[in-house]
């Protein structure tokens, strides 16, 4: 079942209501910041404010200021997942990874410029390509390659 992106003003409203009813508060810009950042997926907005809310005291904000830290966090607490993801990969798939990772969305993914880039073949990011989309690691939305995991695209751009 595919569901659309809430609105960001419904999910504001939200936020701000939980945290407001339990003695807590959050800006604006950070719940607008995190729904930006990944495009009001309701998966990524909601890990973000259950951390957020989580480490927020009563009597306390949370200010935009703070958020790449706690997507920072959230990004290290899942650290050993995508180290063992990489783990069960093939070396090109591994290498494909990371570079998607580190360019965040790749259109020409055989084009000239990507691959002397990542030191890549044509065949081998083929052959790699077509086993990350089979595992769904990652994914093409019409020509557009992406890593399925918001949160480990973050983490392989620290590679």
């Amino acid at each position: 079942m595919n569901l659309d992106v809430i609105p960001e003003v419904k999910y504001s409203e939200f936020i701000k209501y939980h945290f407001e009813k339990n003695g807590r508060k959050i800006d604006d810009d950070s719940i607008h910041e995190a729904y930006a950042r990944f495009g009001g997926v309701t998966w990524y907005i909601q890990k973000i404010m259950n951390y957020v809310y989580s480490i927020t005291e009563k009597g306390c904000a949370f200010y935009v200021a703070q958020l790449d830290e706690t997507v920072e966090d959230i990004v290290e607490e899942n650290s050993e997942i995508y180290k063992n993801m990489l783990f069960l990969l093939t070396p090109p798939q591994k290498t494909l990874l990371v570079a998607i990772g580190k360019e965040g969305r790749v259109s020409q993914i055989t084009g000239r410029q990507f691959l002397k880039k990542y030191s890549l073949s044509a065949s081998s990011v083929q052959k790699a390509l077509t086993a990350l989309l089979e595992k769904q690691i990652v994914t093409n939305n019409q020509g557009v390659y992406e890593v399925y995991d918001k949160f480990m695209t973050i983490w392989l751009s620290w590679e």
